[in-house]
């Protein structure tokens, strides 16, 4: 099977007219917890869950007792018989690296390496353990002095062990996303979480970066450098005028200097599903922008996101250029109309942006037990229907963007094909769109959606993302974890080789 695809693949490119234009294609980086295949820090424990506490010995997996925390999220102590306990690596198939890991901490206490691990060597602030993939990692702190507690914690392969201090991202991460033009960190971010203040975001010493707190800009920056790619920001929708000066000063400060940055106003403030978008909603109604809540929404986030855009622009505009985008539902050009003309937004903006999704539809409850007997031939050519419908309203945005002077670029954009209001647990509906994700076909039919993108003057795009396991709530990653096979995963093998310059006539 893979060599009948690599064959496909080749023939395609051989007749294809050749590296005619490079791509502006970039990616968003998935949402990052315990429980994500994607090996982003050489250090494990960058990707530990949340603490939960338990006994020492016995009790139930989750006591319920409050964790005194210190404002790097370690333990400043634990009450008597109180241990604390956090997960790596956890329900991903045992995809990730196994061997030799070195465990560090700084402190005084102990540590309990359980699951995955087995420990081979213990000494002070030490241990040596052997890891065979299977379910994850455990990790409990069972004892911490509060004078000096315990933290720190490092969770090292042992052949990273000097260098993990200056080359903090994994090398299969690095290597598979080299190249890509542009990294939106709206996952990273978190965004959606109550994040009002600078004080609030995560930093790089905090214990983890994948709980709900995100991962620190500092380390954003810190892979665009790397990567040579452009950033992509996304402000809190609580955020205050401060955290935007600051993430502005920040990022002006430590990214490369003439690199683009992208700042946008949280993420899909037209769409209800989100807890922003509601927010949206209440405070434009609040401030009577209309009598109509959802006009007075798309107002109130196109203000808003011209009032934080402005202080954080004034920091980044001496040493880089800046893009402010704002961001429409393309399925609605009106609303792009409505977002840009709100007190003429469009003047302190450099572009709209929209996510032209194909094949939402055949998630639909009221069809699901229909389309679940599908072949997969069928969902393809549906999807190639839905394509071209797509792009129609993609098309008004690029006129009504130029119509003002601005560039549609693509904040999200691919397949879509999943359950949605009750048909995410119809199996047989979501096993044949992991099918169709995994099928070869995938791969031309992102060839044809990006030709589509151009087609219709799209600038820079970030496809929707970069590494998650398929699952009932979607095929997302453009890999479905990080040392997977590129021939064995379409999509991310479209979105490389049109980004290099290739390109099919589709």
């Amino acid at each position: 099977m893979k060599r009948a695809w690599l064959s496909a693949v080749l023939s395609a490119l051989l007749a294809a007219p050749g590296a005619a234009q490079q791509g502006e294609l970039g990616v968003n980086l998935s949402w990052w917890t315990n429980y994500h295949p994607e090996w982003v820090f050489v250090d494990a424990f960058k990707g530990a869950a949340e603490w939960v506490p338990q006994r020492v010995v016995g009790g139930p997996w989750n006591t319920g007792e409050p964790i005194a925390q210190r404002p790097d999220g370690y333990p400043a102590w634990l009450a008597p018989g109180q241990a604390v306990c956090t997960l790596m690596f956890k329900d991903i198939r045992g995809r990730y690296p196994g061997g030799r890991y070195i465990v560090l901490w700084d402190g005084d206490g102990d540590l309990e390496l359980l699951d995955d691990a087995r420990p081979v060597a213990v000494e002070r602030n030490r241990i040596d353990i052997d890891v065979t993939p299977r379910d994850g990692i455990r990790l409990r702190i069972i004892r911490t002095n509060p004078n000096d507690p315990v933290h720190n914690i490092r969770v090292i392969p042992a052949g990273f062990l000097s260098t993990y201090e200056t080359q903090p991202f994994h090398p299969q991460f690095l290597a598979n996303w080299r190249g890509f033009k542009l990294l939106r960190f709206m996952d990273w971010m978190r965004t959606g979480e109550p994040i009002a203040e600078w004080s609030e975001r995560p930093t790089p010493d905090y214990y983890s970066q994948a709980t709900s707190r995100g991962v620190a800009v500092e380390y954003m920056i810190l892979l665009a450098n790397l990567l040579d790619a452009d950033a992509w920001f996304c402000l809190p929708h609580l955020a205050s005028e401060d955290y935007a000066r600051q993430l502005g000063r920040t990022v002006a400060q430590g990214l490369e200097p003439g690199r683009r940055v992208y700042l946008e106003y949280s993420n899909e403030c037209w769409n209800n599903a989100f807890v922003q978008a509601r927010w949206c909603r209440d405070e434009g109604m609040r401030r009577q922008l209309s009598s109509n809540p959802f006009e007075a929404q798309l107002r109130f986030y196109s203000q808003r996101a011209i009032e934080l855009m402005r202080v954080a622009h004034a920091e980044l505009a001496p040493t880089h250029q800046v893009i402010r985008v704002l961001a429409a539902q393309n399925a609605g050009p009106w609303t792009g109309v409505a977002i840009m003309d709100w007190r003429d937004a469009w003047r302190e903006a450099e572009a709209l942006a929209v996510a032209p999704y194909f094949g939402d539809e055949l998630g639909d409850p009221a069809t699901q037990h229909q389309v679940a007997q599908w072949p997969t031939e069928r969902v393809f050519a549906e999807c190639w229907v839905d394509l071209e419908r797509t792009f129609v309203a993609t098309a008004e945005h690029a006129r009504n963007a130029r119509a003002r002077g601005l560039t549609l670029i693509g904040y999200e954009g691919g397949q879509h094909l999943v359950g949605r209001g009750g048909a995410q647990d119809n199996q047989t509906l979501t096993d044949l769109f992991i099918a169709a994700n995994r099928h070869p076909a995938m791969f031309f039919l992102y060839m044809a959606y990006l030709n589509r993108w151009e087609a219709v003057g799209g600038g820079p795009i970030a496809a929707y993302y970069s590494t998650g396991a398929p699952s009932k709530w979607g095929s997302w990653g453009a890999l479905e974890w990080a040392a997977q096979d590129p021939l064995t995963a379409p999509k991310y093998l479209a979105l490389w080789l049109w980004n290099v310059g290739y390109r099919i006539p589709l």
